[in-house]
């Protein structure tokens, strides 16, 4: 069989305007979902595989045609982000277009948080739910031989009458089963973004799973927290390393639930004599200066944090769990261990004030992260904010599901607007983010720590969009 997997280009996202703004020249990273399938269905078939990141060489539709023509799947994959719906289903069409009889088949997050709308839409034969590479490659083996006892797959949801039914997301209960992705399918050695300092960056998951309850986020690895062996992730950092990738970002929900699990990592790294450098993500209640040192002995060069609010109750009401003082503590630190630190903040949250609005925007200059990224608190689907929303009238319908339904042009993403109008909070976003960033202190400490030629180039580059925020309601038709 001949297989195809598909990252549609984003040039009909829907997304704020101030985003717009401030994602010009963020750089690009690896399909890690895609590469995850092609690495599980190589090690367990003979099938042809081929991955295309349309995004990161802006594909135009020609140019999909051509390749369709050029390949001649018998199953094409599509992975689905909500924002980027619009995207996905042009380029099913012209999967369907170019190639009448082709399966087409669709993963992502968007399918576990809308599974009914998904398998509603015309362009798609079936549906993988949840962590994919176990059910698409049970679905191909299905696709091949019609062997009806491979019926029902788990995950999967689809034309056949077996499979014509309300699936669950699967779950990989035994992470270490899993192949490495299959980065040497995809152009590896373009991936970096504005913060990279040692591209080309890939992307990494040592675990799946979060346990926590923002009341903002969906994770679509589920609550349940399963890491792999340190074992496993060396081994996989090893391959990359051979392939000349020597910066790495865990995409792991939090990396520090299991401190002792982070410091054997960090060991092995120096006992292998292992030479890269790793950016990740994590809470400020998980860290301490122990682990932190031997984090920076093992080559972290940042650490990204989900501080939201510099008012403790904000973050109370957010369900972070944590106290402004603990996040400060963290960011301290994680600077003295030599550490990069990234930091992000919300505004515009349940209830919030413009005092307390202001005090995040200090708090933020008072911590002084190394950068920070700012976003107006927005109720997303299958969050508890968003339930919270449609109870209290903050948002009138259930608008999420009418644009999984029915994808327009014109869907406008809400805000949460209960103290403060769009306009409002997007201006705010502006004096945010030209607080911390426009400061001569900052930046002249950034220039100092520039690494090489090619950061400056792309860090001034993000600047310049994030002077444009003022001038990007314009685009958003609102003006």
């Amino acid at each position: 069989m001949r297989i195809l997997l598909i990252a549609p280009n984003h040039r009909r996202i829907v997304i704020p305007s101030y985003m717009k703004a401030i994602q010009e020249g963020v750089g690009n990273l690896p399909p890690l979902g895609l590469m995850s399938l092609a690495g599980y269905i190589r090690k367990h078939s003979d099938y042809h595989i081929r991955i295309i990141d349309a995004l990161l060489e802006d594909l135009t539709p020609e140019g999909l045609r051509a390749i369709m023509e050029e390949e001649k799947p018998d199953v094409v994959g599509i992975h689905a982000i909500t924002l980027a719906l619009l995207d996905v289903l042009d380029t099913s069409r012209i999967v369907r277009m170019s190639n009448p009889g082709v399966k087409i088949v669709m993963g992502g997050p968007h399918t576990s948080i809308f599974p009914e709308e998904s398998l509603g839409y015309s362009e798609f034969d079936y549906v993988v739910l949840g962590e994919g590479e176990k059910p698409f490659f049970d679905l191909l083996k299905y696709l091949e031989t019609g062997d009806k006892s491979l019926l029902p797959i788990d995950g999967v949801m689809g034309g056949e009458e077996e499979l014509n039914r309300l699936a669950s997301p699967y779950i990989h209960d035994d992470l270490d089963t899993l192949p490495p992705p299959a980065r040497d399918l995809t152009q590896y050695d373009r991936y970096s973004t504005v913060v990279s300092r040692h591209p080309p960056t890939t992307t990494i998951m040592g675990s799946r799973g979060c346990p926590y309850k923002c009341t903002f986020c969906y994770t679509a690895g589920g609550k349940r927290f399963r890491p792999r062996s340190v074992d496993n992730i060396i081994k996989e950092i090893q391959e990359c390393i051979e392939l000349g990738i020597r910066e790495f970002f865990f995409f792991d929900e939090t990396f520090f639930i299991d401190k002792d699990r982070v410091i054997e990592f960090c060991r092995r790294i120096i006992d292998e004599d292992l030479h890269f450098y790793w950016d990740v993500r994590g809470r400020v209640d998980l860290v301490n200066p122990e682990m932190l040192r031997w984090m920076k002995k093992a080559g972290c060069q940042r650490i990204q944090y989900g501080v939201e609010s510099g008012n403790a109750r904000v973050l109370k009401i957010l369900k972070k769990g944590f106290t402004p003082d603990m996040a400060g503590k963290a960011i301290g630190w994680t600077r003295e261990a030599g550490i990069s630190t990234y930091a992000d903040f919300m505004i515009g949250n349940p209830g919030e004030t413009m005092e307390e609005i202001m005090e995040t925007i200090e708090f933020a200059r008072k911590i002084s992260p190394d950068y920070v990224h700012y976003s107006i608190t927005t109720p997303y689907p299958k969050t508890e904010l968003y339930r919270q929303a449609l109870e209290r009238g903050i948002i009138e319908k259930d608008y999420w599901s009418e644009f999984a339904k029915n994808p327009t042009e014109d869907f406008r993403i809400r805000y949460w607007e209960e103290n403060f109008s769009a306009e409002q909070l997007e201006k705010l976003i502006d004096k945010a983010y030209r607080s911390f960033y426009l400061r001569p202190g900052y930046l002249l400490k950034s220039l100092k720590k520039l690494g090489s030629l090619g950061e400056l180039k792309r860090k001034a580059k993000a600047g310049l969009s994030l002077l444009k925020i003022r001038h990007a309601k314009e685009d958003d038709g609102r003006e």
